[in-house]
């Protein structure tokens, strides 16, 4: 599961000083090194100004209030550097105004999901969320929505005040449930490039199979509307893209959305010169989209 990690630490230090130790000194994709920054983690948790303070700070200059945060409301964001950034999320109650406005889903409560990075997060303020916890191992998965996985339920836990957390990428799954009351938890999260192409996955725990991808990833979206309002240029971009990029959705994407510039006879033959055999996601895609339009061809005779 997570590990679970309690410092006894009860010095106090600021965000500034926690940034800097983390910079020289957290390889973020080493438990271990990320294990050993858990008592500095504690540290920056003892300190009740700090997130107040930042709070302030951005709303002073609110006209550029929270310029690099694509997460929304639920996230202040903290800090940022080349490997890593510092973030605050609010977790609301089920009694909150927020949760009754937004539904537990904008929160992410009630859907088992993984991550494609590792973070540390130390419970801040209120008695934290509830997680049950799973395992699985992500090199054994394709990625297909429906396709089964070995889950292995753990344990159920809570981010209470001064826990500190490390959730390992591409191994630990958690099902979140609502605080008791409203709570805030801190993180420092794994910023990498590479990101993106790992895909990150919603799980359905009833039928132990994965119900759908939730990466934020802009590439398979342009691509379909690339293909959808492009011109003849737009399409040797598509395919120059197609063999450059290393994200399996985009690539995949791009094939199926250049075989829908082609006439229908044409599409099935398109796709499958680009399967290389592998049992991959990127094959798994274009099979699926083969099975699909020889399904339609059938229905049309």
């Amino acid at each position: 599961m997570a590990i679970e990690l309690k410092p006894q630490n009860t010095n106090v230090i600021t965000l500034e000083e926690f940034i800097e130790y983390a910079e020289e000194h957290v390889d973020m994709r080493n438990e271990q090194s990320l294990q050993d920054a858990a008592p500095m983690m504690k540290a920056l948790g003892n300190n009740r100004d700090f997130l107040a303070d930042k709070i302030n700070e951005e709303l002073v200059k609110l006209a550029n209030f929270q310029e690099d945060n694509h997460y929304g409301a639920q996230v202040l964001m903290l800090g940022r550097t080349n490997k890593f950034f510092m973030r605050a999320c609010f977790w609301p109650s089920a009694q909150d105004k927020s949760y009754k406005e937004s539904g537990p889903e904008s929160f992410f409560y009630y859907l088992p999901h993984d991550h494609n990075f590792n973070f540390l997060s130390v419970g801040y303020y209120g008695p934290g969320y509830k997680s049950e916890y799973y395992e699985y191992d992500h090199d054994k998965v394709i990625g297909m929505p429906g396709e089964k996985v070995d889950l292995k339920y753990i344990r159920t836990s809570q981010l209470e005040q001064g826990k500190v957390m490390l959730y390992r990428g591409k191994k630990d799954i958690h099902y979140q449930i609502p605080p008791e009351s409203f709570s805030i938890s801190i993180n420092l999260m794994e910023d990498s490039l590479d990101l993106p192409r790992i895909n990150q996955y919603r799980f359905d725990l009833e039928n132990r199979c994965i119900h759908s991808l939730i990466n934020r990833n802009s590439g398979p979206v342009l691509a379909d509307i690339a293909a959808k309002v492009g011109n003849e240029n737009t399409r040797q971009l598509l395919t120059d893209l197609g063999v450059r990029t290393t994200c399996p959705r985009t690539k995949s994407a791009i094939v199926k959305s250049l075989a829908t510039r082609l006439p229908s006879r044409n599409q099935i033959d398109f796709i499958e010169s680009h399967l290389t055999g592998k049992n991959d996601y990127f094959n798994a895609q274009l099979l699926h989209q083969i099975n699909e339009l020889q399904v339609r061809e059938t229905s049309l005779c």
